[in-house]
């Protein structure tokens, strides 16, 4: 053998130690950083290369299937293993896994051809430097990503032995097409010793990269850290069993106007006091050693911002085998936010409105003292039960309504249902509620309107009645009376009217005065209102004329209605001071015509009071008909 001439045996059990070994380191740090997804996969790449070298090194000694055809698959393999690696590390989409099972069904088919059918060693050759060096190539493109300033030289280390070994092996490929036949792998020429070489120089840029990049990811990784923790706002320490200062951030240095070294390795009651210490460092210190968490909210005087209320937390810090040697601190200037709350409280306390917080499980969580004041219950009352156990029958279903689109999170404005008082009447009340679903709560703007809703029914009163005798007025009447004909019509259904008026009223008023004439009014009306159906209106048309509405009604039953109503009158007696008042009226009596299509409100209105003078002209406290 030449002195330089390379021994593939030999280079195929170094290949194989190197690429066990690095792939091994690999796999053992994947394990430990479970953050770096991809390392495992490239380890268990190597150690397919690892073992794709050691069945060639066997050559000779086992057959074919495995040191030729087997052994080829793995190094492919192995190569597909280290790209969808290294995407994954760098956080690219993995590779497809369809094309890379094509890929190696493709080199077993390659190398059974040349190896059982169609033997020859330059062939296999070619096509394992050919395979290599696209996979080498196609591991360069998944690295020609934008990558931060920190990874560019790990980075360019890899891609560099992707790109040497890629161009070597095409070298190769071509070299081997103009070799002389090769009888032999295990006694090729260098070139292809120089192949293993390769291989391992690839090995180490790829495995010491890697390593490298996910080194920088760590470094950065607690640069931001350290970053964050200097530019938080926070006061934050980490101390010792002993309460001694081992690490601060900026923040502290400047509430305190100290200088870094001036508080490293000083104790908590060299800086806040001995008061401060014993009372709040020294217990919640004692907690966190113990395992537990530590809290405590203080007013402390400090240098440059003055007195400041602070709200401390005291977390243990855990090693790598879970001893507690370490206590961090973090102490948050919250002057603002408890003025914010003491005047949200004040807000919360004194307001007219009823505020209140409830959950969705149907139960308030917190409510200002307008409640109370509104409804009688106390807080505790109020929220032992269910909110809707308080609501007026009749307005559940519309409540439970409004509470399922509040779960859906959706708001509900100027909603309005009726509580209950403790003392057992109820208030209208006007609800904005605002659902909060990641917390599960309502918030909720409550008012009492019973003066609005009693304001407005008293409006609509006035806008309806007649204000003496409480019967429904002549505008309200008129349309109800549209609306009947129009049914009436439409439907050929019967309709009646009636219109009666006191005889002689105009003598009642001279001889007994106007208020008695009032009350004669208000009894008229109360008494026919008790003689007529809850479908029947009764209406003041002016001074002492009435109508009434029959609907369903036809002449021959609106006329026994109108008998009724005179003959009851008639026996009605008003006593007043000046003794017994009697009194008639005279009733006209008409009805809806269906087959009249020109049938109007003034029409049949013409035809009733007709039909009233007609009953006075023949002698009055009489009935008739048009």
């Amino acid at each position: 053998m030449h002195p330089l001439e390379l021994d593939i045996r030999t280079l195929c059990f170094v290949t194989v130690l190197f690429a066990f070994g690095l792939g091994t380191v690999l796999i053992s740090f994947a394990l430990v950083q479970r953050s770096f997804t991809g390392l495992k996969r490239v380890g268990f790449g190597f150690a397919c290369i690892g073992l794709g070298f050691l069945l060639i090194g066997l050559r000779d000694h086992i057959p074919p299937a495995l040191s030729v055809v087997a052994a080829n698959t793995l190094l492919v393999a192995g190569f597909v293993l280290i790209n969808d690696g290294i995407r994954r590390f760098l956080h690219a989409p993995p590779s497809n896994m369809q094309i890379a099972a094509a890929l190696l069904l493709f080199t077993i088919a390659v190398f059974i051809h040349y190896t059982y059918f169609n033997p020859n060693v330059q062939h296999r050759i070619f096509w394992i430097s050919l395979l290599t060096a696209v996979l080498a190539g196609v591991s360069w493109k998944s690295l020609r990503r934008e990558t931060p300033i920190y990874l560019k030289a790990p980075h360019r280390l890899i891609s560099l032995g992707f790109t040497l070994f890629s161009g070597f092996m095409l070298f190769r490929a071509l070299w081997v097409l103009e070799d002389i036949r090769i009888s032999n792998f295990m006694s090729a020429g260098n070139i292809h010793g120089l192949a293993f070489l390769a291989m391992v120089l690839l090995l180490l840029f790829v495995s010491f990269g890697l390593v490298w990049m996910a080194n920088a990811y760590l470094q950065n990784e607690l640069k931001q850290y350290e970053r964050i923790i200097s530019a938080t706002p926070d006061m934050i320490m980490l101390v010792d069993k002993d309460g001694v200062y081992s690490l601060v951030n900026d923040a502290i240095l400047k509430n305190l106007n100290k200088r870094r070294e001036d508080v490293l390795g000083k104790r908590s009651a060299e800086l806040f006091g001995e008061d401060v210490f014993k009372s709040v460092s020294e217990p919640n210190l004692k907690r966190v050693f113990a395992g537990d968490i530590g809290r405590a909210t203080l007013w402390l005087d400090l240098p440059v911002e003055g007195r400041r209320y602070l709200a401390v937390t005291y977390h243990p810090v855990p090693d790598s085998d879970g001893r507690i040697n370490f206590a961090a601190i973090n102490a948050r200037d919250i002057t603002d936010l408890d003025r914010a709350q003491r005047e949200r409280q004040r807000i919360f306390d004194l307001s007219f409105d009823m505020l209140c917080i409830a959950g969705m499980d149907g139960y308030f969580k917190e409510m200002n003292p307008a409640w109370t004041k509104t409804l009688g219950w106390s807080r505790e009352e109020l929220m032992r039960q269910q909110w809707v156990d308080f609501v007026h029958p009749e307005d559940i279903r519309a409540t439970v309504e409004a509470g399922a689109m509040l779960m859906e999170g959706k708001p509900v404005v100027d909603f309005v249902n009726r509580y209950r008082t403790k003392d057992g009447y109820h208030k209208h009340i006007s609800w904005n509620s605002y659902p909060d679903l990641s917390n599960r709560l309502i918030f909720a703007v409550a008012r009492d309107i019973s003066d609005r809703i009693q304001m407005e029914e008293e409006l609509k009163r006035m806008a309806e009645f007649d204000p003496l005798t409480g019967a429904y007025n002549r505008r309200t009447f008129m349309k109800r009376l549209s609306d009947e004909m129009e049914r009436s019509l439409r439907y050929r259904i019967p309709l009646s009217l009636l219109m009666l008026d006191i005889d002689h009223f105009k003598v009642v008023n001279d001889t007994y005065g106007h208020p008695v004439g009032d009350q004669v009014l208000k009894k008229l009306v109360a008494e026919c209102a008790e003689s007529l159906r809850s479908t029947d209106m009764f209406c003041r048309m002016g001074g002492e004329e009435f109508t009434i509405l029959l609907p369903h009604t036809n002449i021959g039953d609106a006329l026994v209605t109108a008998e009724r109503i005179r003959v009851k009158l008639s026996r009605s007696t008003f006593n007043t001071n000046d003794g017994p008042l009697n009194y008639t009226v005279s009733v006209g009596v008409t009805e809806m015509r269906p087959d009249d299509a020109d049938e109007s409100v003034e029409s049949i209105l013409k035809r009733v009071d007709d039909a009233l003078y007609l009953a006075k002209n023949r002698g009055r406290n009489r009935v008739e008909r048009a």
